[in-house]
């Protein structure tokens, strides 16, 4: 009998795996390279936490531009393979995405289960959202995504079973995995400390304390090391809070771009019928998990939109908005399983509500199915594509910085991730992200300039360092694709990388 049970329940994670399996090898790019440089960002912090030496970008130098240092910090075990080479470490990474993948699926088919009574409402859920390729991309992309979604899961799951402390400190770990997060916590905390009002004040005030120490403790480190309590990431990206009519029409296409969100049925009845299951429950735990999920999807997009330059073109933006996307997906996948599995009683005679949440269940499916096959077969040609890009120009650039330069060298660069991790060179980040004297102003262009002695840039993007360039470096190698084939993003001028050497004696002068 347990054998009998346990199969059905284990389909999820073999769909998930097959989806994992069929992306990876879909080509040698997608299985030992990834689709975005901030990857190889992450792999450089998480070498130096492996070797014992805290969160350096250069040698003795510690930085605040891990966008997501728990995300660095749980990856950093995969560094202690590097001596069996980088595609040893890339695919321990992917193994890591594809494990938290799967807690993301064990939660949401224990949520289920929990709720409803149902274990098919919870092996239908996640037999879906298994196949959502977003939740498969994020897996294998070396980045944060599904650290934050088996997080929030996690973090729902020890809300439903009303153990407040281990949410609460989940939640708070969210903040350190993605900073958008802290504009949600505080929906799930005002959901606690409502459901829990039997707990005394102190044992309440506890738990405001286990979700704010993480954040607290990562800002006493960026203040430790660069005088500010947020991470150089913030300064230099965040854009002051703005919404209006365009940004709320680019909101809604981001929301429905990609997976089961392409079909506007499956939307309506999956969102629908969990909005509808939520209503009709007594407790005030269910009735609250549901609409704080969809809550916060939404506010946690506004927030990525509203914050920053945001565009639909290509994974370097959309892989912002991928957490609200994939709870949405989650959400309409419970909504959809509540109808086939019978959880959500509809009016009728028992033959006719069969009939009803049958037909329902399988419209929704089957509407989708189009827009799913052809978004699912497109992300994975994505991968592919955006990895190999990745490949060309940042980490060809890279071992070439390794097997030309002396070891003293230091480097300027636009990207500063494959750079830095295969060209194991001083590196200066010229946008200033892993770089915090640039993010804080507290160097001249003169000074920076007179400190490199190797420049890697798009130089055909490269309209204010042109006359640097020109005035005191010389073109040594170029890297480059053609611009239909750079796919991370819309900008066709990034599909050259140009590497130069500074002339022999140049220095530059500080204007007065």
């Amino acid at each position: 009998m347990m054998h009998k049970k346990a199969l059905p329940a284990a389909v999820p994670y073999l769909i998930f795996l097959a989806a994992c399996l069929y992306y990876g090898l879909s080509s040698s790019y997608s299985m030992f390279d990834f689709p975005l440089d901030d990857a190889w960002i992450h792999r450089v912090y998480s070498s130096s936490f492996a070797s014992g030496n805290g969160l350096q970008y250069n040698d003795g130098i510690q930085e605040t531009g891990a966008t997501s240092p728990l995300w660095v910090i749980l990856t950093s075990p995969a560094h202690w393979l590097e001596n069996w080479g980088t595609k040893t470490v890339v695919t321990a990474v992917k193994g890591i995405g594809i494990l938290l993948g799967c807690i993301a699926l064990f939660c949401l088919q224990g949520i289920l289960v929990l709720l409803t009574g149902s274990r098919w409402a919870g092996i239908i859920a996640a037999s879906l959202f298994a196949a959502d390729p977003r939740l498969v991309l994020s897996a294998l992309s070396g980045m944060e995504t599904n650290l934050l979604i088996a997080l929030w899961g996690a973090a729902v799951y020890a809300f439903a079973h009303q153990r407040w402390q281990t949410a609460s400190l989940v939640l708070g770990l969210m903040a350190v995995t993605r900073p958008e997060s802290l504009v949600v916590i505080p929906l799930f905390l005002i959901g606690i400390q409502c459901i829990a009002r039997s707990l005394p004040i102190f044992q309440r005030l506890i738990l405001i304390v286990l979700c704010g120490l993480p954040m607290l403790l990562w800002s006493i480190f960026c203040k430790v090391v660069s005088d500010h309590w947020l991470p150089g990431t913030f300064y230099i990206k965040a854009e002051p809070f703005s919404m209006n009519v365009e940004k709320l029409h680019l909101l809604c296409d981001a929301l429905t771009a990609h997976g089961y969100l392409t079909s506007l049925s499956f939307i309506c009845i999956g969102l629908g019928s969990a909005l509808l299951w939520a209503l009709r429950q007594q407790t005030i735990t269910s009735k609250t998990l549901v609409f704080l999920n969809v809550a916060a999807a939404i506010i946690y997009a506004l927030a990525v939109v509203a914050s920053r330059v945001f565009s639909l073109d290509g994974y370097y933006f959309i892989r912002w908005i991928d957490p609200a996307v994939l709870l949405l997906s989650a959400t309409c996948c419970s909504g959809v399983a509540f109808m086939l599995s019978g959880s959500l009683s509809l009016p009728g005679s028992p033959r006719v509500r069969l009939f009803m949440r049958t037909a329902l269940g399988l419209i929704a499916v089957s509407l989708a199915a189009p827009g799913f096959i052809k978004d699912f077969s497109h992300t994975c040609e994505r991968l592919a594509s955006d990895s190999r890009v990745v490949h060309i120009l940042n980490v060809q650039s890279g071992k070439w910085l390794y097997e030309n330069t002396p070891t003293s060298a230091v480097v300027g660069v636009i990207e500063a991730g494959a750079i830095r991790y295969f060209g194991k060179r001083h590196t200066i980040d010229l946008i200033g992200l892993n770089t915090s004297d640039i993010a804080h102003n507290k160097i001249g262009v003169a000074d920076l300039f007179n400190r490199i002695d190797w420049l890697v840039v798009y130089p055909a993007c490269s309209n204010k360092l042109t006359p640097i360039i020109q005035a005191g470096f010389d073109p040594v190698q170029t890297y480059r694709v053609a611009p239909e084939e750079y796919t991370i993003c819309s900008s066709s001028c990034q599909s050259a990388k140009g590497i130069y050497k500074k002339k022999s004696g140049i220095v530059f002068e500080s204007k007065k």
